[in-house]
């Protein structure tokens, strides 16, 4: 050490002996502890540290759990896809005959014996994207579903929990049209049973936008989560219908999904259903109570975006995996206790928290945006100061500005330079000017300013919106009808209509008290049980689910008869049996029937393709739905009468599914 250094560190020293107390944070000990995780462990293959991570249009890192947690498959442009055995630490080897070079979608069948590849290495030589099935153990192809024909790039994919269909979430393809619809395919044939389209909207200000990057079944296989743009959409997959929006994007997941070619991304539901973990582009493990839409703190450690997740059979403990090549072992129940304390907060602490929106730190955001919450009156009054509509642009001027791009020199410069000044309020004009193609400067400009981060000031400001969201009262919901009157192009509008938009609708997600659905009210009151029992006792002794081979036969011929109460009342009841009377409608379309009973029976296949549920079997899955978040002794007896007593073979299934995840 030099002279120069020791002094400077002697001075130092002295400085600490005779420097007063430092002042405490006032807010420190309000906000919730860090969570140190279980267990650390890097992935490193053979003797080489396998890259995991690249950006570029090679595509992106794909991993999956298997279902117990004991395996670990691993896709990169390196080694192929990688099967980890997670007991030992060691890499058991490449799949047989996978593509090396590009990015890979994977996926682990409900049995852990199997998993589900879409492989990206055709997609520049203008080929099929590949959708294979695979043997874990053995690591070898059982058979292609798609017979090399699947020109979609699905971005993810998700077993239902009987592992008979697989839903692969679209992207592109190269009729060039979008694809980001969710498909559903038969296991079995590889056939597409099934599609969900317009789910998650594609925002055009964005690239990627629409993608779904992630998604899971509930473990009852009732609703599947999306992953998408910073949202996490919960959709009731008996009605198609979205039961929530949660929105877990905060702005650096956006910033991080801008940076990358592709987004990162992973959701995970525990085995009681009850708790949904979704892993973020920031590197944040959050984590969400579904009864009461509570967020629990989050889990902080990766350098990089979370791309696979698992829970434990058990429920107790959660893996992650990080673009990083860190996975982390962690208590699923960490700091669920911990609630904001509930203190008035003067000017100096709001200022305080409103500078920690600013922060990278997940775990001050997560604290600082409760704290907010927990005192609404204060936190609306001092939002109200602080965040004010963007204005409208002068659009004659961005016009002019637009069309003097293709001028000359020094007039191009000075359109560029007010352009940048203007930002994303020029979109739409600029968008105008590329699609025609009259400007190479335009279409520079726009992709500029649809790439280009935020600035932090706009993170903290949408960051206050989700607060706003949070709240909503009265007031907050007027601050950000307000804030929603501002620019239509701006993307601080465009999320406070969003906001606004979910606080009105009553949807839930980020809502400290709101609930899911009325369905999940009632699993808060187990003084429900007696009349959901009462209903569920009459479904099960009516004929509504017999669909007994002998019955189906009688119906479908009834449905031909020449009395049209007859007919009515046999198309009334296959309706009602739905998918469960599906095989024999398909035996009965290719029997050379008449010409109007084939129509009728089409109608109805159309429908089931649909994935709609008659009311009757959407009734006893909501019941039994409820029954389980109940939970109580009384529920599962409910639930016991009725697998007993029902009189279709589906819904004893049904009822013994739901008496298994209870626990009976």
């Amino acid at each position: 050490m030099t002279a120069v250094a020791r002094t400077r560190l002697l001075c130092a020293i002295v400085a600490l002996c005779f420097a007063g107390p430092v002042a405490a944070d006032p807010l420190a000990d309000l906000l919730p502890p860090q969570t140190r995780q279980l267990e650390k462990r890097s992935l490193i293959g053979g003797d080489m540290n396998e890259k995991m991570y690249y950006r570029g249009d090679r595509g992106r890192p794909g991993a999956a759990f298997s279902p117990d947690g004991k395996l670990l498959a691993v896709g990169n442009p390196y080694t192929g896809l990688v099967v980890w055995d997670l007991a030992s630490g060691r890499n058991s080897g490449s799949l047989t005959g996978n593509e090396r070079g590009e990015g890979v979608t994977v996926a682990f069948a409900p049995d852990g014996k199997h998993l589900l590849t879409v492989n990206w290495s055709g997609g520049r030589r203008g080929e099929s994207y590949p959708v294979t099935l695979w043997d874990a153990k053995k690591r070898e192809k059982v058979r292609s579903l798609d017979e090399d024909v699947n020109d979609t790039l699905f971005f993810s994919a998700a077993f239902t929990p009987d592992g008979k269909t697989v839903a692969l979430a679209g992207g592109f393809n190269r009729r060039g049209a979008g694809n980001a619809g969710v498909h559903f395919w038969d296991v079995g044939t590889g056939d597409e049973v099934r599609r969900l389209d317009g789910i998650v909207p594609a925002d055009p200000t964005r690239r990627m936008s629409g993608v779904v990057q992630s998604m899971a079944f509930a473990p009852d296989g009732r609703t599947l989560a999306l992953l998408a743009d910073g949202r996490l959409t919960l959709v009731e997959l008996a009605t198609n219908k979205v039961r929530t929006t949660i929105s877990v994007g905060t702005a650096p997941d956006q910033r991080q999904e801008q940076m990358n070619e592709f987004p990162v991304g992973a959701v995970a539901f525990a085995p009681d259903g009850r708790t949904l973990a979704v892993g973020c582009a920031d590197g944040t493990v959050r984590r969400f109570e579904l009864r009461s839409g509570r967020e629990l703190p989050p889990l902080t450690g990766h350098g990089n975006g979370v791309i696979a997740l698992c829970f434990t059979a058990d429920g107790k403990t959660l893996q992650s995996l990080g673009a990083d090549q860190k996975l982390f072992v962690w208590a699923a129940d960490a700091n669920r206790d911990w609630r904001p304390k509930s203190i008035p907060l003067d000017e100096k602490a709001l200022e305080r928290l409103w500078d920690t929106l600013r922060s990278d730190d997940a775990l001050d955001l997560y604290g600082s945006a409760q704290l907010f919450g927990a005192s609404p009156g204060p936190t609306v009054a001092f939002l109200r100061k602080h965040l004010t509509p963007v204005p409208e642009g002068d659009s004659a001027r961005i016009e002019k500005l637009v069309a003097d791009l293709g001028k000359e020199y020094n007039e191009r410069k000075r359109a560029v330079i007010e352009l940048r000044k203007i930002g994303a309020a020029a979109l739409p004009a600029l968008r105008q000017v590329a699609e025609r193609g009259e400007d190479d400067m335009a279409r520079r400009l726009l992709w500029e300013f649809e790439s280009l981060a935020p600035p932090r000031e706009h993170f903290r400001a949408v960051r206050a919106l989700e607060v706003l969201e949070r709240i909503d009262s009265d007031d907050a919901r007027s601050l950000l009808a307000a804030l929603a009157k501002g620019a239509p192009q701006a993307p601080f509008t465009i999320e406070a209509k969003a906001a606004l938009e979910r606080t009105t609708k009553g949807s839930g997600g980020l809502g400290a008290t709101a609930k899911l659905e009325a369905l999940w009210e009632n699993a808060a009151r187990p003084d429900a049980v007696p009349f959901l029992n009462d209903r569920l006792r009459e479904l099960a002794a009516s004929d509504a689910f017999d669909s007994d081979p002998k019955r189906v036969a009688k119906l479908l011929a009834d449905l031909d008869s020449e009395d049209f109460e007859t007919r009515d009342k046999a198309g009334k009841a296959l309706k009602s049996l739905g998918k469960l009377a599906e095989p024999a409608l398909r035996k009965a379309v290719d029997g050379n029937p008449s010409a109007e009973l084939k129509r009728q029976l089409e109608e109805m296949l159309a429908e089931i393709g649909r994935g709609t549920q008659s009311a009757e079997v959407l009734r006893v899955g909501r019941t039994l739905e409820a029954l389980e978040w109940i939970g109580t002794p009384e529920a599962r007896k409910a639930v016991e009468a009725a697998a007993k007593a029902a009189r279709g073979q589906w819904l004893r299934e049904a009822a013994g599914a739901a008496l298994k995840r209870l626990g009976a």
